[in-house]
């Protein structure tokens, strides 16, 4: 599942794509990674806004962890794969912790090794919008979570989960829908991809 991604545009640009307002016009540094700060629009006051979020939800180390490792610091926890378990279900199921995330490319599978990463792009889109859920944190603020699904033909080759794309038809029912209509476009994307296997 992936764990890099590359949005390497203005906040101003994405502003204008996704009609969105924006605090300030900021870049991204590129490519994110969990814990990252990234882009992510959310509704505000009833109008879609561009804000800038720590990628990840911060997962608290256990307690056997902190006997061995006293200083250890939160993970995050970036992707969320079933929507219907507890935790997730009462975030997803409030429009108000919806948002989406702008992508331009993605990887997978989630290796370090970069010879060993494959980039997926859209010809038809090149941002587009991966489906999202966010929160605010003592921790560290507002943060998100990106959502994952089963993997379509594209992206089956090297790994069996891929993010959740929306289309742009897509993008209100996922900020203003049910849980249901949340569940429903949780699914692999259907149209073409540009896959880049060379690592770069």
């Amino acid at each position: 599942m992936s764990d890099k991604y590359q949005i390497a545009i203005a906040a101003s640009e994405l502003g204008i794509l996704f009609d969105a307002t924006i605090e300030e016009d900021v870049l991204i540094e590129n490519p994110l990674d969990p814990g990252d700060r990234g882009f992510v629009v959310r509704e505000v006051d009833g109008r879609r806004a561009v804000d800038v979020m720590t990628w990840g939800f911060p997962l608290q180390p256990s307690k056997e962890a902190l006997r061995r490792h006293p200083k250890a610091k939160p993970k995050p926890v970036n992707k969320a794969k079933g929507l219907t378990r507890p935790f997730w279900k009462e975030i997803s199921g409030n429009p108000a912790n919806r948002c989406l995330i702008p992508v331009q490319r993605f990887v997978e599978p989630p290796v370090k090794r970069q010879s060993e990463q494959t980039w997926f792009a859209l010809p038809d889109q090149p941002v587009f919008a991966w489906a999202g859920l966010w929160k605010h944190s003592e921790e560290w603020g507002d943060v998100y979570s990106a959502v994952m699904t089963e993997a379509c033909a594209y992206v089956a080759p090297v790994h069996d989960r891929m993010p959740v794309i929306l289309h742009p038809r897509d993008w209100e029912r996922w900020m203003h829908g049910t849980l249901d209509d949340v569940l429903d476009l949780q699914q692999p994307y259907g149209g073409l991809m540009v896959v880049d296997a060379a690592g770069v």
